[in-house]
């Protein structure tokens, strides 16, 4: 591959990770669970 697509590649792999990063904070902070819920 060439310096471009290892460019788009290298920002594709950023904004796929930051976006599920969101999601997965979004989650945890939503459904926030008890210590004792989360032994269940």
């Amino acid at each position: 591959m060439g310096i471009v697509e290892d460019k788009i590649k290298l920002d594709l792999m950023q904004t796929i990770f930051n976006d599920s990063s969101a999601i997965f904070e979004f989650i945890e902070n939503r459904f926030k669970l008890s210590d004792e819920q989360k032994k269940r």
